[in-house]
């Protein structure tokens, strides 16, 4: 009886294996026309996911910036930090890891805590794909009671 690995035909011998007889199948096979179309699409799909993950990435970023905003307020509002100056600072430093390249103002009026922070989305963004998004500016307000 007969390997069950044994390759060899009738007469013996190992077949001879040639590039043509192993793509003859594959040539004269017609059932691959769905595959133009998912080519052509493809970019579209792409495109589309990239979207989908620069959109998440800097909406995460937003609520990571507002967040650190909010606690800096927070801590200027009951006394951690002495002035609006040192509020920026606090809030440049704890965002540094998101964006090197923030603007932040922070203003007491009126009994209120006003901070305006300005990041370039080309630095919240991940593929870079789309220079329409990425030349724009993202701004965050935040305000908070002055408790002291």
């Amino acid at each position: 009886m007969p390997d069950v690995c044994d390759i060899r035909n009738e007469t013996g011998k190992a077949p001879r294996w040639s590039l043509r007889s192993l793509l003859k199948p594959f040539l004269r096979a017609e059932d691959g026309n769905a595959t133009i179309e998912a080519v052509l699409w493809m970019p579209f799909f792409v495109a589309l996911f990239s979207l989908v993950v620069d959109g998440t990435a800097i909406f995460n970023k937003h609520s990571n910036v507002l967040r650190i905003m909010h606690d800096a307020n927070r801590s200027f509002s009951v006394g951690r930090h002495a002035s609006p100056e040192e509020t920026m600072t606090a809030i440049l430093a704890n965002a540094a890891y998101i964006t090197p390249n923030m603007k932040v103002e922070t203003t007491v009026s009126n009994g209120m805590i006003y901070t305006v922070a300005k990041i370039p989305v080309s630095d919240l963004d991940i593929t870079g794909l789309f220079t329409g998004i990425t030349s724009a500016a993202l701004t965050i307000n935040s305000q908070h009671y002055l408790e002291l």
